[in-house]
């Protein structure tokens, strides 16, 4: 038996919804808090971070000293961690 499934993910605008440059990607993005980050991801925070910080996942850093997490970059992310055989990095 062969089953499929397929997960669609709506991002509701947050108060960052602006489009803010990645430097990564290299044009305008979404980003996202980290808290919001994890929201989506169904992760806790310190998994965006740990992400950030491995290089998995592009941000940058807000004056205030938050992180803003590029949201496209966190798709791929997500979908690579999908892909991957027995990953438990979620």
């Amino acid at each position: 038996m062969h089953i499929e499934t397929e997960e669609f993910l709506a991002i509701k605008a947050s108060r960052h919804s602006e489009l803010v440059w990645c430097a990564s990607c290299r044009r305008q993005v979404q980003m996202a808090t980290a808290e919001e980050a994890a929201q989506l991801a169904r992760v806790n925070p310190r998994s965006i971070y740990r992400w950030a910080d491995a290089g998995k996942v592009h941000f940058t850093e807000t004056p205030e000293a938050s992180l803003l997490v590029c949201l496209d970059s966190l798709v791929s992310c997500l979908a690579a961690l999908e892909r991957a055989p027995g990953s438990a990095e979620r």
